[in-house]
Order: C-alpha cells, then structure tokens, then sequence
C-alpha cells in the first residue's frame, strides 16, 4: 500500500478500513464534525495522523479582521491556544482539533470577534461536561466555543444569570486593588464580543477608572467607560460610539439618574446619539407608512435623494448620500435592499457611510463616486463612472464590471486584488502605497483618453 500525508493513497475502500461504529466519544464526534476520510483509516493511528494534520492546517490559517487591532489579538491568542494544547500530549490530535476549531469557528477575516481567552480550569470543565455528554449520546449536538464562553463568564461573572438585565459595574484597581486581576478577566469574560475589551483593552482600561456594563437578558448592550470620575466613551453592540434608539433612552436615563459627568468626546457622541434618536421619531411620524411597505422612493425623498423611474421600473436617484446622523438601520430598513432597487445616480455617490455588502443593481453613476475606505468583494453591477472615483483606502478582490472612468482614480494605499474590466481614465491615476496589479495598471494608462 502507498502511503502519502499518513494516510492510503489509494481512493478504494480496503477491506481492512475503519467502521464508525470503532469510534466513540469525542473521536465519533471529530469523525462527524469533519466529515473524516474512514474509508482510507486502517488504524486508529492513522486517524490521530490526519486529526493531526487538519489541526497543523488550523493552526496555520490567518483569521485576519476587519481591525488591525483584532487580527492581532487573533494571531497573538491562537498561537497562546496551540502552546497549550500542544503541550505535554495531554490532549490527543482529534481533541485539540475540536477544541481550535470550536473557539475559533464565529472568526472571520470581515467581523471583529476577538477569540476567547486560554483558562485551562475553564477549557476542564467544557471538556470533562462534553466527554460525559458524549458518553450519553454519541451524536450529542453542541457548540463547543458558545459552552467554553458561557464557562468563562459562570466562573468569573457568577451574578450575571442569563435572565439578567440591569448595569453591572466593574470596579478599577484603584477602587478594588486586591481584586484588579480577577476584575480584568470578569471584564474580558462579559464583555460584548466586538469591543476591545473581550481581550487586549480590559487591563488598561480598568487602570483608568471602572467600567459600567448594561446586560438586556444576560447580553451586555452598553459600555460605559470611565476615567476616574468622567466617563470618556460608550459603545454599543456594534462597538461604535452611535446607540440606536432603543439603548440611548436606557444610557440617558442611566446618566441622569446617577449624575455621571461626560467627557467632550463622550458628550459630542451622546448629543448626537440623542440627534438620531430624535430623527427616528420624526420620521416614524412623517414616513412610518413608507418604512413599513418598504418605499423606498419615499424614504430616499425624506433624505432629500430626488427619484424617477426608468422603463424597468426601477429608481434613478439625483444623487447618492447617506446624510450625518441617519441609518437606514435605525428605521429598520435594508440598505442593501435600497441599492437593489436602484439602477442609476445621475450625480455625485458618497459610500462612505454606507454600511453595505454590495452595490446592488446600480449600473452608472454620473458624477463623482466615493467609496474611500469600503472593504468589500467588488464594485458589484456599476460599469460606468462619469466623474471621479475615489478607491483611497478600499479593500476589493476586483472592480466588478467597472468598464470607465471618465475623469480621474484615485487609488493612494488601495489594495485591489484584480483592476479588469477597467479600461479606460479620462483623467490621471494616483496610485501612492497602492496595492494593485502593475501590469494592469499601466495597461489602463496606456487606453487614457
């Protein structure tokens, strides 16, 4: 028999291949999860090599992150994680395999989830709770990072039930000095899962001053951090200083009614939390009829966006802009949908508030296009810029259809992976830290017209 990577070479299941019915516990489980090669298994050693080698393929991939700061802490924890998973052989290749892969499953390269923090109690428990599970019922169901996070936050935040909703302060090390290591990691094991303080930021954070909490059923939904006495930042789940309506009546309240002193930034983004707030309300009363059948045309005028029709039926909008202090989430509306239902913009389009995964059905844009800073596949249906486009700071895997641009491109520190279809500027490119295909763009160049 050829034996390649530890396992038969040969795709013909043998006679002497593994049955699940030989497997049991968390092997059965791994065999199951990872849709494991059986038929190519003599041996149970020939199982634990290619556990062995998904695990090392695991450990080897870049999570990446929307955020620098989160890629980090990524690349930092998952090298902690292997260190003592791989240590003393105390866990076999099939367990550390489910364990990585259970803390880092909700990781991707275009969400900020911070991984979770290495406690080997924490990681006894979920495991011993598991394995005893698992002797019960072979095909228990279950999701190993959700019941290793729940842990952490039962061992370090036994108050908080998943009933509870109220504030929850966490006192600094000048407030609870004996106590300050045992408060940074409460801090880390309840914080919301987007907010820095899931890992790197707890300890300095809780140097400064304390940090107030407010859970909604056992999920926190607000920060409130402090210095000394003035709290200097709030964040909601999205972990931006914007609250929607809901949660900024709760702060409100909160602030009032404990007198707690903000910082001018604290305050500029509270007042214009409020500003939003209020914003909802007005257009509940002056559209709320539109929001509800999803009439876009209508709730694109409330914005001051003018709309015709072309013969599809589609919109044709004036211009593109999401103006300061409204959200289309905020009124629960999809942008995405909204884009969906457009087909051109006869004037300038600014993105660069958009919260969107595509462009939706837009062909042409007229005037000048911004989508500085956006992180996104491609520029979707679009063929046609007749102003300048503006790619500063953006993150594609190419340009969609984009055929021309008529004035010029801005591409100063872009990363894009492909420029076809673009084949023509009608002005100049700037290009400085840009990381784009060279051949593919003095190909462009050289069609300038």
């Amino acid at each position: 028999m050829n034996i390649h990577n530890n396992y038969p070479q040969n795709n013909r299941v043998n006679f002497t291949a593994m049955k699940k019915s030989q497997f049991s516990g968390i092997d059965f489980s791994v065999v199951e999860k990872f849709k494991a090669p059986i038929e190519k298994f003599n041996t149970m050693e020939d199982f634990e090599n290619w556990a062995g080698g998904q695990y090392k393929e695991l450990v080897s991939k870049d999570f990446g992150g929307r955020d620098d700061i989160v890629a980090n802490q990524r690349y930092r924890m998952k090298k902690e994680w292997n260190y003592f998973l791989s240590d003393g052989g105390k866990y076999s290749p099939a367990e550390r395999l489910l364990i990585l892969n259970g803390i880092t499953k909700g990781l991707d390269p275009k969400n900020n989830n911070y991984m979770p923090a290495y406690n080997e109690t924490i990681l006894n428990k979920t495991m011993n709770g598991l394995f005893e599970n698992l002797s019960e019922d072979k095909k228990y169901k279950y999701d190993f990072g959700k019941i290793y996070t729940n842990n952490l936050k039962d061992f370090y935040a036994k108050d908080i039930s998943e009933n509870y909703t109220g504030w929850t302060i966490i006192p600094s090390r000048t407030n609870d000095r004996e106590n300050f290591d045992s408060n940074v990691k409460k801090l880390q094991s309840i914080s919301g899962s987007h907010w820095c303080t899931k890992s790197t930021h707890a300890k300095p954070y809780l140097t400064m001053g304390d940090f107030h909490i407010y859970f909604e059923k056992g999920d926190p939904k607000i920060a409130l951090r402090f210095d000394e006495d003035v709290a200097v930042e709030f964040q909601g789940v999205s972990n931006n200083d914007r609250l929607v309506p809901e949660y900024f009546n709760v702060l409100e309240k909160y602030v009032e009614e404990n007198d707690i002193s903000l910082a001018d930034k604290a305050k500029r983004e509270f007042d214009l939390s409020k500003e939003n707030r209020d914003l909802v309300k007005d257009i509940e009363e002056k559209i709320g009829d539109a929001v509800k059948t999803k009439d876009y045309a209508k709730i694109l005028n409330y914005i001051n966006i003018e709309t015709k029709k072309d013969k599809n039926g589609k919109l044709i909008l004036s211009h593109y802009k999401i103006p300061k202090g409204f959200d289309f989430k905020n009124i629960g509306i999809d942008e995405n949908d909204v884009l969906k239902s457009v087909s051109r913009i006869e004037g300038d389009a600014d993105f660069t508030r958009s919260k969107i995964d595509g462009f939706g059905s837009v062909e042409y844009i007229g005037g000048r296009a911004n989508f500085a800073g956006l992180t996104l596949e491609n520029l979707g249906g679009i063929k046609e810029i007749g102003g300048d486009a503006d790619l500063n700071y953006t993150k594609l895997n190419s340009l969609g259809k984009l055929v021309k641009v008529g004035k010029n491109l801005n591409l100063d520190f872009a990363s894009i992976k492909d420029l076809y279809p673009l084949k023509s500027v009608g002005g100049k490119i700037s290009d400085n830290c840009a990381e784009v295909p060279i051949a593919q763009l003095k190909s462009i160049q050289q069609n300038i017209y």
